[in-house]
């Protein structure tokens, strides 16, 4: 009615939603539209408030793939259509109008039978998806007629799937479908109080959706928008050992944790780390590592330590692209930890693992470091410095101190992870930390019989051989070098010959993770854990 003329519905394409649709043309309820971005497409619009697409026709013109669609007439009497674009190009096309398959309904609450906006509607193994509008009403429709799964979601609901749903040419499906509500619900409460603890941070995450939140003052918790599915849980706050779990969430029990206390942050929530920086790019930064590459080697990690609750660590920077793009440059970045109080410790040692790349083919890598040190509120020390020699660069090192080796223990201690670029050396460096504890050494004994000092492994994950590290000063006649398993099984074991030695890991070993345990009657060294892959 020209007279009354009415908006039914909107039309983008759907391979290039954001380019201009012109010049549309009207035959027997199609739509023949010239689009900058999607070159020539048709639309069946027979239902006018539900336009499908049915064809995007692309070309190419004097080796140019490039094929920007000016103006398209369907009216021949041949009913071709004859086409142009803005180079020049004349094209001819003989169509096959075909009614597309209709998929229309409204979603509503199950509690309260109100309608829900913006439930995401899919057509499960095609790239065809809506979203309800205010009044819950959907229309989608797909050209293949077929047997199709049809999925509805929406953050708050529990997903629900129609399974073998015919869809057929020019006939209309209807499908109204009500959604449950649910929230996640849960409680963090103390191990050895058994009272709540406030102030914690719990994340909900997979690999498409990350939540956070805080516990209030018992400790309570809870999700009113979660999309439905399988998620890794984690609870974490400072003081205590962190927890997680994986599962489906759906509502149906409350998610506690009872949490030791202790210290140990792998970095799955912010529990207050400081940053100081000078430097023009990669500054540390808490995320999933995006791994950057030079020649061939990995400079940022592709990953953090694996086997920890989530998928986060610090590293400096985590731009992509290539290996120069967000490392340290031109400065200084400075991490520091939240205080710890250590007074309740008999014997405490000091957990981590770092990660170090420098490139070594810039005369000036030699000036870029990773120094850590350890402070106890009035004397700081070094616990480690990396450089451009130091064993394991480029992988994940495990590290393990016992602090009194260093400081006395107080109830002022914090660590600081420092990595540094010399101002005009154009060197990559990049630097990590993750999994870090403090742990409880062995208690009452003199420093000749207490675990005394850690060794290196490279490279960790391994395939078939170790490279081991040790402090010859603490290596004494028969020391042994034993490999366990998870549950207490010895898989492997060997003498240790010399303070760096090559192990040849068994073929009949399986994959998986291990601990390595290097002792002797009179001394030990920390356990290493190690993965094979």
């Amino acid at each position: 009615d020209l007279g009354n003329i009415e908006l039914k519905t909107i039309y983008y394409c759907d391979s290039a939603p954001n380019e201009e649709v012109h010049n549309t043309r009207v035959l027997n309820d199609y739509l023949i539209n010239p689009n900058y971005g999607s070159h020539l497409t048709i639309v069946d619009a027979a239902r006018p408030e539900n336009l499908v697409e049915i064809a995007d026709i692309s070309a190419s013109f004097n080796g140019s793939t490039n094929y920007l669609c000016w103006d398209a007439s369907p009216y021949l009497p041949s009913g071709n259509i004859i086409a142009t674009d803005v180079y020049g190009g004349l094209f001819i096309y003989q169509p096959t109008y075909l009614r597309a398959c209709y998929l229309e309904g409204i979603a509503t609450d199950s509690v309260t039978t109100l309608a829900i906006n913006n439930v995401l509607v899919e057509i499960v193994s095609t790239t065809k998806s809506t979203s309800t509008n205010a009044s819950g009403i959907y229309k989608t429709g797909i050209l293949n007629g077929g047997v199709y799964d049809i999925r509805y979601s929406k953050a708050g609901y529990i997903s629900k799937t129609y399974t073998g749903v015919t869809l057929a040419n020019g006939v209309l499906t209807n499908i109204d479908v009500e959604l449950v509500p649910f929230s996640v619900t849960g409680q963090v409460t103390n191990q050895t109080t058994l009272m709540g603890i406030p102030n914690a941070q719990v994340s909900v995450s997979n690999t498409t959706n990350f939540y956070t939140t805080t516990t209030d003052a018992n400790g309570s918790f809870a999700f009113t928008e979660i999309v439905f599915g399988t998620y890794t849980v984690t609870a974490s706050n400072w003081g205590f050992q962190s927890a997680c779990v994986n599962q489906v969430l759906d509502g149906s029990a409350p998610i506690n944790f009872q949490l030791s206390p202790g210290y140990m942050d792998d970095f799955a929530n912010d529990l207050g780390w400081t940053i100081s920086s000078t430097c023009l790019t990669g500054v540390w930064t808490r995320d999933i590592p995006v791994g950057t590459l030079l020649s061939g080697n990995y400079a940022n990690p592709p990953a953090d330590v694996a086997n920890d609750c989530a998928d986060e660590c610090f590293i400096t920077g985590n731009g992509g692209g290539n290996s120069s793009t967000d490392d340290v440059d031109n400065g200084y970045t400075s991490l520091t930890s939240p205080i710890f109080d250590l007074t309740s410790y008999a014997n405490p040692y000091i957990n981590y693992s770092r990660w170090f790349f420098i490139n070594t083919n810039v005369s000036a890598a030699s000036s870029d470091t990773l120094f850590i040190t350890l402070n106890n509120g009035v004397t700081s020390a070094m616990l480690e410095l990396a450089t451009l020699n130091s064993t394991g660069n480029g992988t994940w090192v495990n590290s393990t101190f016992r602090i009194s080796d260093f400081l006395a223990p107080t109830a002022n201690m914090s660590i600081n992870v420092f990595a540094n670029d010399k101002v005009g050396s154009g060197n990559v460096v990049e630097a990590g930390l993750d999994n870090f504890s403090i742990s409880e050494g062995t208690s009452g004994l003199n420093d000749e019989t207490a675990t005394v000092k850690q060794f290196s492994v490279f490279p960790n994950p391994f395939n078939k051989s170790l490279m081991l590290n040790f402090n010859a000063e603490y290596l004494t006649p028969n020391s042994t070098l034993s490999m366990v398993d998870l549950a207490g099984r010895t898989v492997y074991s060997t003498l240790i010959t010399s303070s760096n030695m090559e192990v040849r890991v068994p073929e009949e070993i399986a994959k998986g993770i291990y601990i390595l345990k290097a002792e002797h009657t009179s001394k030990q060294y920390s356990p290493v854990r190690v993965i094979r892959q």
